[in-house]
């Protein structure tokens, strides 16, 4: 599964201290009164290219990231150093092999998913393009 993939990946290059820890870096959902700072991350396309013959050749799946903190430069710093880390990347990540990662800022229009609350949360979101 390419999204715990990635979720290792960022675990096993220690972009969070202790990213390890429940809620850190997530999935889909966020676990209730999870310290800062955290990642929330889902996946929000996938496409699986296909010859006419039928042959599956190349694999795109893209990912909405969003990186919390209540700090605004250091969810900066931290956004800063995984578009460094992932950005370009080629190689294993886990199970996958990975031939292309690409890092872009998300959309204007984009809206956050975890954090629907004035709570002096600073977010810094991307999106994540992953070909396999």
């Amino acid at each position: 599964m390419l999204h715990k993939s990635l979720r290792d990946f960022l675990i096993d290059n220690e972009v969070i201290p202790n990213a390890s820890k429940r809620g850190k870096i997530e999935y889909g959902k966020i676990v209730q009164d999870t310290e800062t700072p955290f990642i929330w991350y889902q996946r929000s396309s996938h496409n699986q290219d296909v010859n006419i013959n039928g042959r599956m050749l190349l694999a795109t799946t893209e990912f909405d990231v969003e990186v919390v903190h209540t700090d605004p430069m250091e969810t900066q710093t931290l956004a800063d150093s995984i578009r460094t880390l992932l950005h370009g990347y080629q190689g294993a990540m886990g199970d996958d092999t990975v031939l292309a990662m690409f890092v872009t800022d998300q959309s204007d229009d984009y809206e956050n998913f975890n954090v629907m609350t004035d709570d002096g949360f600073y977010i810094v979101a991307f999106k994540v393009q992953i070909q396999t």
